[in-house]
């Protein structure tokens, strides 16, 4: 099964590249060695980890980008999450059926699926999660120190991993008493403060500790708490469901071919055996025994409740923070389905099949092409136009840049702060035999420029992009 997995997702690696993701191989690529840049408060040890793998396959004689590095790690963790939570499932519901379908089930819901085949720090904090899980649930008597040590990887490696010492510190307290409980907590906080202390210290060359918690807790500027509970309520609804089911008819029909007429109707088998079966035998959905809530059940329950409460306030609409919590709803569904009493028909294992279809047919397989990634189209379209002798100018530095110079890795960018510097930089580059090439930034915070001074650009202006790049005369 774990082989299977990784062989799905080695072979449909995602082109719709998270923006964190290119931003992440970006700092890699141009820090040179371990440098304070490669330390983020958000996710610590990420790029470094990042770094350190990106120059192991360098030095192995594989000329490849950061982007793929990432990618590939990415894509073995994944695999061995799927691993991971078998091994738990089959401890709480000593089922070979139920746990190989659950865990296909969470390898290709749709988010899971999508980060999976992408570059992002999320994957692997999970992985660590799962270990301390597989600690914690399948040992009588498990290891405090142990789970503090992987709960903090977990957090050095994505800082929302934190949320986790809810029902780890609850089911140490359960198993063990208070004092392994204590033993747990110290353990992953001593690794895990110290460690974000000389990440702050390094990153910020030795700034006053009061600056360490706002460091700490920094976000983009765009993203915030809400607190109106019925926008709350729906984009969290809408996110759920997103979080296994994704994609757009629209990306289907542009890449409709043989490969896609045979998921569609292999979709269709599925799902109407799925309906077939639910209807015929409907009395039996609720044959389930007593469900006694013991240590397991609180365990999965709190992991999940905990995490829910606070994204509920934070980002409600966003899906892929909800990574997090999908191990533990696939927990609770195994420990319900161990409960089942009737008479077994395959609706999981067909429910799973159906909403792998749909996801490879809506999303995984449409982002497996460029065509479907803007920005990235319009990066590699610059590779006919740009070359080792081109330097571009901004004002700003927008997700939809960061593509752009990734992938035309040989040119040289630089900020323009004023209006004359700009002309003056821009007249000197020139003059020394450079390509000038500026983005639309530069004249919507800088002001107009004479049409004079521009002789031709490429653009990409829709509803989800404005992307416009001219080339700078300086005659």
């Amino acid at each position: 099964m774990t082989a299977g997995i990784l062989g799905v997702y080695l072979s449909l690696p995602s082109r719709n590249y998270y923006w964190d993701g290119v931003s992440f191989a970006l700092t890699i690529e141009q820090a040179g060695g371990l440098k304070p840049a490669l330390v983020h408060p958000n996710h610590l040890i990420y790029n470094t980890l990042g770094y350190l793998e990106w120059a192991l396959v360098r030095a192995l004689g594989f000329q490849v980008r950061a982007i793929t590095v990432l990618q590939l790690v990415n894509i073995f963790a994944a695999a061995a999450c799927a691993a991971v939570l078998w091994r738990i499932l089959m401890k709480l519901t000593s089922s070979t059926y139920v746990s190989t379908a659950l865990v296909l089930l969470f390898s290709f819901s749709s988010t899971w699926w999508k980060f999976a085949t992408d570059a992002d720090a999320y994957i692997l904090s999970v992985l660590f999660l799962l270990l301390a899980t597989y600690v914690l649930l399948t040992r009588a008597t498990p290891n405090p120190v142990l789970v503090g040590f992987l709960h903090a990887s977990a957090m050095l490696t994505h800082e929302l991993a934190v949320i986790f010492c809810v029902p780890a510190a609850l089911l140490l307290f359960r198993k063990r008493g208070a004092r392994s409980a204590l033993a747990y907590l110290a353990t992953a906080g001593g690794i895990t403060l110290p460690a974000y202390l000389a990440g702050f210290w390094v990153n910020t060359g030795g700034a006053s500790f009061r600056e360490f918690v706002p460091w700490l807790t920094s976000h983009s500027p765009e993203v915030s708490f809400s607190f109106s509970f019925t926008k709350n309520l729906a984009g969290s609804l809408v996110s759920y469901l997103q979080l296994f089911f994704g994609g757009r008819v629209g990306l289907m029909r542009q890449f409709f071919g043989p490969f896609e007429a045979i998921v569609a109707g292999l979709f269709a088998i599925f799902f109407a055996a799925l309906l077939m079966v639910t209807l015929r035998h409907s009395r039996e959905l609720f044959s389930f025994t007593r469900w006694k809530f013991g240590e397991t059940e609180e365990f999965a329950v709190t992991w999940v409740a905990a995490y829910a409460v606070f994204l509920f306030f934070w980002l409600p609409r966003n899906n892929f923070y909800k990574l997090f919590l999908l191990p533990g709803l696939i927990l609770i569904a195994g420990q319900a389905l161990s409960k089942y009493q009737g008479s077994r028909r395959y609706r999981l294992a067909l429910f799973a099949a159906a909403m792998a279809l749909a996801n490879l047919s809506l999303s995984i397989f449409p982002y497996s092409h460029v065509e479907a990634n803007d920005p990235l189209s319009f990066a590699l379209r610059m590779n006919r136009f740009w070359t080792n002798k081109t330097v571009i100018y901004y004002a700003s530095f927008s997700p939809d840049d960061w593509f752009i110079r990734y992938f035309n890795p040989e040119t040289e960018w630089k900020a323009a702060r004023s209006r004359a510097d700009l002309e003056e930089g821009a007249r000197a580059d020139a003059e020394s035999g450079h390509d000038v090439w500026m983005n639309t930034s530069v004249i919507e915070e800088l002001g107009p420029l004479p049409p004079t001074h521009f002789d031709s650009g490429q653009e990409i202006v829709n509803g989800k992009h404005h992307i416009r790049y001219f080339r700078w005369n300086p005659h």
